[in-house]
């Protein structure tokens, strides 16, 4: 019953996304293999998926962040906002993070949690600076629980509410959590951080970031086109100055 474009076709009719029902079906997929490994099943169906989505461009601008900030009424989606900007963390990661994994001597945070298996959503140790050192530092002797980010003395299994609160108050649209790890890497590259670096932050390949977040560098691709000018770029500078 399960025809190649059966359930693709069911979830549009639903107005279900196209990123949405990719994931529902890599999940259907993995179930379809381990019941033929089982051998529930002889053969595995062809599943057609949607073609993957372009890659979301969103990033903030500082002055959309320093609004972003200030439409934070709530001290737990401030202090989220601040360690997902300024450790370029994944949200899970943030909501995860325990007391015990913030290291204020020696100024840093380990995002790895004890027993966690890895994934390909690395998570890394993170230097603090002192914007979200003086954020911790503040939060801290008010915690009621072991979680960084906590409310009502519970820890906060979801942001996605108080966060979209803030950016409806902040006047900002299409913006998620995630975002701010995207604002966070073009930020950075912006300002020449070395992508080497920048990787190691993110807990992605220098490749991946060079292709994703490259082309916010200052300097993305100058050389090259400053090479095809050759001798002819300073005479044509000269020329043009001497005209004027």
């Amino acid at each position: 019953m399960l025809g190649r474009r059966v359930y693709r076709q069911a979830r549009e009719r639903e107005s279900v996304s196209d990123g949405t029902i990719r994931r529902e079906i890599g999940t259907l997929r993995a179930a379809l293999a381990w019941a033929k490994h089982e051998r529930w099943i002889e053969t595995v169906p062809n599943i057609e998926s949607p073609p993957k989505p372009p890659p979301r461009e969103r990033w903030l601008t500082r002055e959309e962040f320093e609004r972003l900030l200030a439409g934070c009424a709530q001290p737990h989606v401030r202090l989220f906002v601040l360690l997902a900007y300024h450790t370029a963390a994944r949200a899970g990661a943030i909501l995860d993070l325990t007391w015990d994994r913030v290291d204020f001597e020696r100024r840093r945070i380990d995002y790895r949690r004890p027993g966690r298996r890895r994934t390909n959503k690395r998570r890394v140790t993170v230097p603090l600076n002192t914007v979200v050192l003086a954020a911790l530092q503040e939060a801290r002797p008010h915690a009621l629980t072991d979680h960084v980010i906590e409310q009502h003395g519970r820890p906060v299994a979801s942001i996605k509410k108080g966060f979209a609160a803030a950016c409806a108050r902040a006047g900002i649209e299409d913006c998620s959590p995630h975002v701010l790890r995207h604002t966070a890497a073009t930020h950075m590259v912006m300002a020449r951080v070395p992508l080497a670096e920048i990787a190691r932050l993110l807990g992605d390949s220098e490749a991946m970031v060079e292709r994703t977040y490259g082309k916010h560098s200052p300097d993305y691709l100058r050389g090259a086109v400053d090479a095809l000018a050759g001798d002819l770029s300073p005479r044509l500078v000269s020329e043009t100055l001497s005209e004027k």
